[in-house]
């Protein structure tokens, strides 16, 4: 005997195709449900053509800079009216409302102090000429008595021959002027070309300023005094032979009682020495290597940076800053006593393991730091907090992180709430992480190989103080430097149409530039996997706790139908949120909870239908042929009541839809998924633009009411080919 009966099993498909053909001819002279099936084929096809339908990822497709960000560029050193410097050396030096700028024209050097414009040229406000052909950057303080130099200040500059130059602007005249010319070279008997920009210490004993300036192996102090007529003389001297110096950075004398008096330098090298000198005589507090410690590794360091508080002298807890070749930031404190047994790994900040990084750029009270670690040609910015650092590398400490588009050399910079940071390939951007995560505020592309950005202000109009964004050139990228203006406007979300780089939105962009129109046929995907899955598992389960609660009876009986009471009394949402925070956000997750929560409304309606249907003379017939309960429950009752779960499975798929949009809208939906929650989430979610772009919020949420629409419409034109008083009523 056979064991697949082909007779019996034409006889079903003949049954199936008629009872279809007859329920299908019901079931087109309903217009709602006729309606309600375009809706949902529409959807259907918009999820299964989605890759036809748009070539933008939903997630990693984002719209172009130019379109996302309106940074203005002021100028640039090619469009100077005035005949600018062919190439700039080191840095410019800021001051509140201009800079400072070492640069040579036709072989000579020059200082210059500029104040930058806007829509024209920037205004030479000063101009020395320099001895030597190279200059490094210079530096410049303002007088501590300017009260008795009213409108002077001073500005050091150093020379590739050793020559360290003092000028003084006058702000009535309009002019620096050299005060006097140091020949270090001279004093020293050797070469001593000056390697980083001089920095300056304050002696409050006898009112005299020590400079102190850094050769390529040697550190040396010059002492200058106060009246223009002072004449400089070298102090001290402190070789570090066999190892290339750091541009040094100073702690400055303490203003509180309890601290050190002593105003002391960080010293870092490019073969991982790390050092603390006194200001007074250059003598070495303690100097050890990072390969001599029990880290016991070789590193190359990059310059040290002190808070700006900590400069001051402000703050108890002194440290300064540097970072390695070995993707690692080391804090190390401002301590006469501190030796190289005392390292360990509460000093240091893992932040990319084996990445090479920036200088550190440090908020002003210590508080967090900015870096960038280069790994295969390709940078990402990082925030760490300080008080966040522990040991081991595998806890990281980085608030958080941003991909950038190419290498970064020069260091991120921090104005007030922004973070500036340019990669060598010419991309500039600016982030604010306190108010807008890790996003970019704005982008700019520019012509060159950034070397050094900075901040400055500027006076436009009305005395309304706008910074400017400064950019350096490497020289042998072409050098030059270009200003722009440093809070560019971030134009996402953008609206639907063609924008400045042609690119055409259907339905805009959110506020990170991805685009709605893909996002909104991705998410028709999840949309309708959760409804049908969550639908389907409920069913089933509902349909087989029915099924046997209304067949057993007794305690069975009363036990299942007590869990559905328990079920139905819970707070369904409230409940799915302690699920998913539980079990975690993913689409397998968000099926199971809603489908454990779906049930109970289901087992109660097939429970009725089943105690109608064990009254029925099929079933006592099927008792008498000595049939199981569970072939009787499952062969002949479970298909009597099937076109009841069918029903009642299209009213819980609108209710799965609804559900996961709702656990997407609080923040609890998939995140690796695109769904159309989701989408309303990321509107809400700090955007601004919940009541401005309509492009962004009217789309998922009329997708999300035209597809449950459209169940709700099937649903109840199933519910009058199953309820034949509904027609008759109709």
């Amino acid at each position: 005997m056979p064991i697949i009966n082909k007779k019996a099993m034409k006889d079903k498909y003949r049954d199936i195709k008629k009872i279809f053909k007859q329920n299908w001819k019901l079931f087109k002279t309903n217009k709602l449900g006729m309606i309600g099936l375009i809706i949902i084929f529409t959807f259907v096809m918009m999820a299964i053509l989605a890759p036809v339908l748009t070539d933008r990822h939903p997630v990693r497709w984002t719209a172009p800079n130019e379109d996302m960000f309106d940074a203005e560029q002021m100028w640039t050193q090619e469009n100077w009216v005035f005949n600018a410097p062919d190439v700039i050396y080191g840095e410019p030096s800021f001051r509140e409302d201009s800079f400072y700028m070492v640069g040579s024209r036709h072989g000579e050097s020059s200082l210059y102090l500029i104040r930058p414009e806007k829509e024209r040229s920037p205004d030479i406000m000063g101009e020395l000429r320099l001895t030597g052909q190279g200059t490094s950057g210079p530096t410049h303080f303002p007088t501590v008595d300017d009260s008795l130099q009213a409108w002077q200040e001073r500005v050091y500059v150093g020379t590739d021959q050793g020559i360290l130059h003092r000028a003084s602007y006058s702000l009535a005249a309009r002019t620096l002027t050299q005060d006097w010319r140091f020949n270090l070279a001279n004093n020293l008997g050797t070469n001593a070309s000056i390697e980083h920009a001089p920095i300056v210490a304050e002696n409050v004993e006898d009112s005299s300023l020590t400079i102190i300036v850094a050769t390529r192996n040697s550190i040396h102090g010059i002492s200058d005094g106060r009246t223009a007529d002072s004449e400089p003389e070298l102090l001290w001297s402190t070789n570090f032979e066999g190892t290339v110096l750091n541009q040094p950075d100073l702690f400055k004398r303490s203003r509180a009682a309890d601290l050190q008096d002593t105003q002391t330098i960080a010293i870092t090298t490019e073969g991982g020495d790390v050092a603390l000198l006194d200001h007074s005589d250059g003598s070495i507090l303690w100097q050890f290597n990072m390969e001599e410690t029990a880290l016991d590794r070789s590193v190359s360091l990059t310059r040290p940076v002190i808070p700006l508080a900590m400069k001051k002298g402000e703050t108890a807890l002194q440290t300064f800053y540097t970072s390695g070749n070995d993707g690692r930031v080391y804090i190390l404190p401002n301590n006469s006593t501190f030796t190289a047994d005392d390292i360990d790994f509460n000093n240091i900040a893992f932040v990319e393991e084996g990445a090479q990084l920036t200088v550190p750029e440090v908020l002003d009270d210590g508080s967090g730091i900015y870096v960038v670690s280069n790994v295969q040609n390709l940078g990402t910015i990082h925030y760490l907090t300080t008080d966040e650092l522990t040991v081991g590398p595998e806890d990281r400490v980085s608030s958080w992180n941003y991909p950038l588009r190419g290498p970064v050399s020069g260091k991120p910079i921090f104005y007030r709430e922004f973070v500036y940071v340019a990669t060598d390939h010419g991309h500039i951007s600016s982030f604010q992480p306190t108010r807008r995560d890790e996003q970019q505020l704005w982008a700019a592309e520019v012509t060159g190989q950034p070397k050094a950005i900075q901040v400055i202000h500027h006076r436009l109009v009305q005395d309304a103080l706008r910074p400017v964004l400064m950019i350096t050139h490497h020289e042998d990228a072409g050098g030059g430097v270009e200003g722009w203006e440093a809070l560019g406007e971030f134009l996402a979300p953008l609206s639907p149409g063609v924008h400045t780089s042609g690119t055409r939105y259907l339905l805009g962009t959110d506020n990170e530039g991805r685009d709605i129109f893909s996002n909104l046929v991705y998410g028709a995907r999840i949309a309708l996997i959760i409804g049908f899955a969550a639908a389907f598992f409920a069913v089933i389960i509902g349909t087989a706790i029915g099924v046997a609660a209304g067949y057993l009876g007794g305690i069975v009986d009363i036990v299942l139908m007590r869990l559905s009471d328990v079920f139905l009394c819970m707070p369904g949402l409230a409940l799915m949120i302690v699920l998913i925070a539980i079990l975690g956000a993913n689409v397998m997750n968000i099926v199971i909870v809603i489908a454990i929560l779906g049930w109970p409304g289901i087992a109660r309606v097939i429970r009725s239908q089943t105690l109608s249907l064990v009254q029925r003379p099929f079933v006592d017939s099927a008792r008498v042929t000595g049939a199981s309960n569970a072939r009787i429950m499952f062969r002949h009752i479970a298909p009597n009541v099937m076109p009841l779960s069918l029903l009642y499975m299209t009213f819980q798929v609108t209710g799965a839809i609804l559900a996961e949009a709702s656990l997407s809208f609080l923040g609890l939906g998939d995140p690796m998924v695109t769904s159309w929650g989701q989408m309303l989430y990321n509107l809400t979610r700090g955007s601004g633009h919940t009541f401005t772009a309509w492009w962004w919020f009217l789309p998922p949420g009329l997708s999300i009411t035209i597809l449950v629409m459209g169940f709700f419409f099937i649903a109840r034109a199933f519910d009058e080919i199953i309820n034949p008083r509904l027609r008759e009523r109709k």
